[in-house]
């Protein structure tokens, strides 16, 4: 599993909190960083021009990799979250595209840790699970929706058109800062995110 972390120059000091955040969780080993080095103002554009080229890249570069952990440069995680992936069930599937962040969502935790919803309403890609036919099949028909939509929004049309759910990790393992953004988006919280959850040891 490849974990990945996107960051720009533009927010360094971001993407260092991050690392540190992660430093401090039960992770083995090291993040790829992907820098974006897009000319211009940072932009939605510019953004996506910069992930799509990195999830090429990764199936290029990575080709024994079965799944690729992508994280934005302003998270907090969970001090458990790699124990919690291993027993997650669904990183078992072939196409996964799940999420490991869900905007608000309290109340009663599903028994298993999973939520599948209609991935056409997808919004907030902070953090996600992607396996590798996912990846190549976002990246192959990734300008057959509109092409003035965020991120997130766009990666959820695409993986609607692939006839793919999106699967989410409930409770959250990873909360989101909400610095300031540099593309306009609003700012936005998980409400069933702990920085210590974890579950009872196994005897």
């Amino acid at each position: 599993m490849k974990w990945v972390v996107f960051t720009c120059p533009e927010r360094q000091a971001e993407a260092l909190e991050t690392l540190r955040s992660l430093g401090e969780t039960d992770f083995p080993g090291r993040p790829f960083l992907e820098l974006d080095h897009g000319n211009g103002p940072p932009s939605r554009e510019r953004q996506i021009v910069a992930r799509v080229g990195a999830l090429q890249r990764l199936l290029r570069d990575f080709p024994r990799e079965r799944l690729f952990a992508l994280f934005d440069d302003d998270i907090v995680f969970n001090r458990f979250i790699w124990s919690h992936l291993w027993r997650w069930r669904a990183t078992r599937r072939i196409h996964l595209f799940a999420s490991l962040y869900r905007r608000g969502m309290g109340g009663a935790m599903p028994p298993d840790h999973t939520r599948d919803e209609l991935a056409s309403g997808f919004e907030c890609a902070q953090a996600l699970l992607l396996s590798r036919p996912v990846v190549e099949g976002l990246c192959l028909n990734w300008h057959s929706v509109a092409s003035d939509l965020p991120w997130d929004r766009h990666l959820g049309a695409v993986a609607a058109l692939l006839g793919l759910t999106v699967t989410y990790h409930l409770p959250s393992l990873v909360q989101h800062r909400s610095p300031a953004s540099l593309v306009g988006s609003a700012p936005h919280r998980s409400a069933c995110f702990s920085e210590e959850w974890g579950e009872p040891s196994i005897p």
